[in-house]
């Protein structure tokens, strides 16, 4: 648990209060010294706020109304916008006139004109099985390629009956010269128009396009091979919104993970969770259903425990997924919230936590309309998304035993004494009063620059006793712990060549981790040092310190 962090945040604190207060220089000249001194170090309070500082720099602590302590560890898993995942491709359409069935100006006398309209349905192209029925746009890109073999003038409306903005209905008019040829005109003008593709209720992914030639009879000869042929491209096509059956996709996060934090530094040991808590927070305003699963579920832990899998009834996998709550017709714009959580009672997460992860691992896979082109009708909007987030919850109520932590410090004994050959001895004494539910054995290994360890700093003892508890596990009242630590002259020495203070420390919750403990924000531990130096020297003048 991390609170039995807090015994390494002690030996911590014992160290920068050396470095930063034991510095005999730093005190006046005009004292009177003594050749045995007894100077304060420090002296503070840790709450469990406090310690739990390092797990909480994302906001990872929370806590109830009655303080009691929650670690919170989440990732988003998962999260699509709609125009990511569902696109609508160009589209292409074309039509033809020959003179040999369609047109024949000559058949009208010189400077009269004749007219011929065509009315075709063309298909919508789609990327996966979608049934369109409308499709409302942003924008898009329309060219209207026109070449004309007569030569003739003609007049050319090219015109979607069922392409529309409110009532007005999307037109154009080319005029295309006596001389032929081919014309080309580009248009940027289609935000806000509507496709209804139902061609006229009972299809889906179809546009009506029709074209209309007005020819004028120029005198000039026709042959039977003359035509008009028409190509109209919608390029980049961008929707603000769709409905119909918008398809069977399946999309695939490839591996992911939850950082654990406070089993970062955890070598050894054990610790148990009374109410471990696996959430799934899924947020969907994308108007049709998705499953999803979870795969590859397991861990990673630096304590060298083995990798589980978290399975159990409620799990969604592969055989057993789950599908999202999603937003009705009436409230498109608007999430649907959806949650799952796995604890005790239906998964594994006890064991799977207890194996003390630095990572819980996962792929996720996401299917939109897994029952194909049946059921719900479906929309989308352009800012239609789907998020899933998963979060680890882990209430503060439980034991640990034997767990080994250890970390590193830069600590320089030169800038405490420049001259160790003056100290006698030193005696260091440490008064903790401990209202915490932890008791913990703790080592302090002084190394070179090469990290070889030249002394360690403690026997190996009890050095926090735990605070007293009540029947539920809740710290009543502080046990008061004292340690005297003492170094003669020749074990000082061995400090001159030191640069790296490593802790180490076995910590359990209270009696050996055999009851449970709850863990609150008000719980603290002081803490205050002292030390008692013995110099071999009669003259103050002949004392030389560290810079």
């Amino acid at each position: 648990m991390p609170a039995l962090t807090g015994i390494i945040l002690l030996a911590m604190v014992i160290n920068s209060c050396v470095k930063d207060e034991f510095e005999l220089n730093k005190f006046s000249s005009d004292v009177e010294w003594d050749p045995n001194m007894a100077v304060p170090i420090c002296k503070g309070s840790l709450t469990m706020r406090d310690i739990l500082q390092d797990y909480d720099g994302e906001e990872l602590v929370e806590e109830d109304e009655t303080g009691f302590l929650y670690l919170v560890y989440n990732a988003r898993v998962l999260s699509y916008r709609a125009d990511e995942m569902i696109t609508l491709p160009n589209q292409s359409f074309a039509d033809v006139f020959t003179a040999a069935s369609d047109l024949n100006p000559l058949a009208v006398p010189v400077g009269t004109t004749i007219t011929e309209s065509h009315s075709t349905v063309g298909n919508i192209i789609v990327n996966s099985d979608e049934r369109l029925d409308s499709v409302r746009l942003n924008g898009a890109e329309l060219t209207i390629i026109i070449n004309s073999d007569f030569q003739h003038a003609s007049t050319i409306d090219v015109e979607f009956p069922t392409l529309k903005k409110g009532s007005l209905v999307y037109k154009k008019t080319i005029n295309v010269p006596v001389t032929g040829g081919t014309v080309t005109n580009t248009y940027n003008d289609l935000e806000g128009y509507t496709m209804d593709l139902t061609n006229g209720g009972s299809e889906y992914n179809k546009l009506q396009a029709n074209y209309t030639v007005t020819m004028t009879n120029s005198g000039n000869p026709v042959n039977a091979t003359d035509d008009i042929t028409f190509v109209v491209n919608f390029a980049n096509p961008d929707y603000s919104s769709m409905f119909g059956y918008l398809g069977n996709y399946v999309q695939t996060l490839s591996m992911d993970s939850i950082h654990l934090d406070i089993f970062n530094h955890i070598l050894d040991g054990e610790a148990y969770f009374d109410d471990p808590r696996l959430y799934i927070r899924m947020n969907n305003s994308y108007g049709m259903p998705f499953q999803f699963y979870l795969t590859s579920l397991g861990t990673y832990s630096t304590s060298g425990m083995p990798s589980t899998p978290l399975f159990g009834s409620d799990v969604p996998t592969i055989a057993n997924p789950r599908i999202m709550n999603y937003p009705t017709l009436s409230q498109i714009g608007t999430f649907a919230a959806d949650l799952m959580l796995l604890n005790k009672t239906n998964s594994n997460i006890m064991d799977v936590i207890e194996t003390q992860p630095k990572y819980i691992f996962f792929s996720v896979v996401a299917e939109s309309n897994p029952t194909g082109p049946t059921g719900d009708y479906n929309f989308i909007t352009d800012s239609s998304r789907f998020d899933l987030d998963l979060e680890v919850e882990l209430p503060l109520y439980g034991s640990a035993q034997y767990w080994i932590l250890q970390d590193t410090a830069d600590f320089d004994f030169t800038e405490v004494y420049a001259d160790s050959d003056i100290v006698e001895w030193i005696k260091f004494r440490i008064v903790a009063d401990n209202g915490m539910p932890i008791e913990a054995d703790v080592q302090v290994y002084f190394a070179d620059s090469n990290y070889v360890v030249v002394d360690s700093l403690l026997e190996d003892v009890r050095i926090v006793e735990s605070g007293q508890l009540d029947a539920i596990g809740k710290v009543v009242s502080k046990t008061t712990w004292t340690k005297d630590i003492v170094w003669q002259h020749d074990r000082i020495q061995n400090l001159k060549d030191v640069k790296y203070v490593f802790y180490r420390g076995t910590v359990n919750t209270t009696n050996s981790a055999t009851a449970l403990v709850r863990i609150y924000a008000h719980y603290s531990i002081d803490i205050s040092l002292g030390a008692q130096v013995q110099i071999y020297v009669d003259d103050p003048d002949d004392l030389e310190f560290g810079n």
